[in-house]
């Protein structure tokens, strides 16, 4: 999906995993929310696909560009890791889970 490649159109400083070092644990709605498992840290998973990658893609933005302010007073939903696949593009996102 080409598209997947735009959420990530600027530069970020999140760590990247390929797909096979995601461990799924539970489907927490359906397959787009996942708890996942990356060594052994519990982590939610939003799975991007041509219907969520609008929303996902804002939320990203918005959120990554609070993690870049670095304000520690806010507290929201923290980004953790992005998620490619062999092909290269971004399937998922991770999040802190809470």
């Amino acid at each position: 999906m080409s598209q997947t490649k735009d959420l990530l159109n600027t530069k970020s400083t999140l760590p990247k995993l390929r797909s096979l070092e995601v461990k799924v644990l539970n489907k927490l709605l359906g397959a787009r929310i996942l708890k996942v498992s990356i060594n052994g840290r519990i982590s939610c998973c939003k799975v991007i696909t041509k219907y969520t990658h609008k929303s996902i893609a804002r939320e990203f933005n918005l959120l990554r560009r609070i993690l870049d302010a670095n304000l520690p007073y806010i507290h929201v939903l923290k980004l953790v890791r992005y998620v490619k696949s062999d092909y290269n593009n971004v399937i998922a996102v991770l999040y802190n889970y809470i």
